[in-house]
């Protein structure tokens, strides 16, 4: 059966492109709904395409960048105060990130995360090669390198489809693990014929992608440079934008 993913948000830290930060909705008729990543930006997002924050059942987040994790505090705040959700929100994060949620909310906006809310919240810190079920959904986080954070690529069991994402990463062995065979590969495209520390270029995904054999691919972060290639530098997959939906 088939699942889709929709862009929330595609862009990188700096908006390049003028896209938002990364957000994605991950939705099939077998599994609960659930955001890969949640950046600062993504109540914009959920607000411009008239998503509905309130179908989302789990939040897997791959690393503790604001990019990719700043959108939380507000999507908690939107679920208390806007939203007026009810039902149980399940976040998975990477080792550390229940204290990092804690204390980003608790800068942002002082007393929201130990505030009394009609809906429960569980925090749940994933380790590289354990699996994790919810909802219909299992995920497997891989070790990747992005700086001095930990940081995740994660592989879904979404009923019959499988789906991988890098997260941020420069190149490293496990993507190949995390990837194989998935019916489609988020990478991040940030670099292309241009190495940059801890970010993927998007020439080795290309290089791997015999090993891989995933049966679509798509780039997603790509830089202002990368987005700026011309039709003679085409790039070799296709690139995500805000607004995209993509079935797999």
């Amino acid at each position: 059966m088939t699942a889709s993913l929709f862009f929330a948000g595609s862009g990188d830290a700096f908006g390049s492109g003028g896209r938002l930060q990364t957000c994605m909705l991950v939705q099939g008729e077998s599994f609960g709904d659930f955001l890969l990543d949640c950046g600062s930006t993504a109540m914009i997002g959920f607000r411009r395409f008239s998503l509905d924050p309130n179908a989302v059942k789990n939040v897997f987040i791959t690393h503790l960048h604001g990019d990719h994790f700043g959108g939380l505090p507000f999507f908690i705040l939107d679920a208390q105060l806007v939203s007026k959700r009810e039902a149980p929100l399940r976040i998975f994060l990477p080792e550390g990130g229940a204290q990092t949620l804690e204390t980003t909310m608790e800068v942002l906006f002082p007393g929201s995360f130990h505030s009394k809310k009609k809906f429960q919240i569980e925090l749940l810190e994933m380790k590289p090669g354990e699996k994790y079920e919810a909802d219909g959904v299992s995920v497997t986080p891989f070790p990747v390198l992005h700086g001095a954070l930990k940081a995740l690529a994660l592989r879904f069991e979404c009923g019959e489809r499988i789906l991988a994402y890098s997260g941020d990463t420069e190149w490293v062995e496990e993507l190949v693990e995390c990837a194989v065979g998935a019916d489609l590969f988020v990478a991040e495209g940030y670099a292309y014929g241009k190495k940059i520390k801890f970010h993927l270029d998007i020439a080795d995904v290309e290089e791997n992608a015999g090993r891989i054999g995933a049966k679509n691919y798509l780039l997603t972060h790509l830089a202002r440079n990368t987005l700026a290639l011309s039709e003679e530098e085409r790039l070799p997959y296709d690139a995500a934008y805000d607004g995209m939906r993509v079935g797999f």
